[in-house]
């Protein structure tokens, strides 16, 4: 038996508040208590544990401190990666920009789920904040967010600035790193890896990203 323990980990809890961009202030509700429970019992029986990244692995431990030393005995972490044959295709940014259509604008990306943990809102909040009309913020995604993003962005007056991409298919990807000047991985809480992290690196294009779950495994990486 193998258990992937991210995927088991995200189930029991729910957002209570952040602090400082970190899970200290996340709690366990108590109608999640069974799950909980089952977590725990699925962790003792399986012979073997992976992880995504060393961070997974603390909070997994921290979830369930009194096997502790069970777990880290059982456990690994097997980082995740990315296809360099599809995202290192060598594509220069003019090229890119050309096929999508884009202009000359300096162009933030964001690949993210919308969702409350990927810090979505602080990067509107941002690019409101930013004196240079001639940025323009990408997000392509899909998620829960989407009509409060939208909402907040046309209340900023950022609809000229900011573009919804919705959900792009992953053969058109390697096209969105390779146009955008740097790709923006706003986590504000539970990065358990940072996929996009990896496919932006992958395209050649710089990443910006807080010290948030594992996102300093990836992007601490390089300068």
């Amino acid at each position: 038996q193998t258990v992937q323990a991210p995927v088991m980990l995200e189930a029991p809890y729910r957002r209570a508040a952040l602090d400082r961009l970190s899970l200290e202030r996340w709690k366990l509700q108590a109608g999640d208590a069974m799950l909980h429970r089952l977590e725990g019992f699925v962790l003792r029986a399986a012979s073997r544990i992976t992880c995504l990244s060393s961070f997974m692995l603390n909070e997994v431990v921290r979830a369930h401190p009194w096997l502790k030393l069970a777990i880290r005995d059982k456990a690994t972490v097997i980082r995740g990666g990315t296809n360099l044959s599809a995202f290192g295709t060598g594509i220069g940014s003019d090229e890119a920009r050309a096929a999508l259509g884009w202009g000359d604008e300096k162009v933030l990306l964001a690949v993210r789920r919308l969702e409350p943990r990927m810090g979505l809102e602080l990067l509107l909040d941002v690019v409101g904040q930013s004196v240079s009309p001639a940025i323009r913020l990408i997000i392509a995604g899909r998620g829960s967010l989407e009509s409060a993003l939208e909402a907040r962005c046309a209340a900023l007056g950022l609809d000229d600035r900011v573009t919804f991409a919705g959900f792009v298919p992953d053969e058109q990807l390697p096209l969105y790193y390779a146009a955008a000047d740097v790709v923006v991985m706003p986590s504000v809480a539970a990065e358990a890896f940072g996929v996009s992290s990896d496919e932006a690196l992958a395209s050649g294009t710089p990443v910006v990203a807080p010290p948030v779950g594992a996102n300093t495994e990836i992007t601490g990486s390089v300068d």
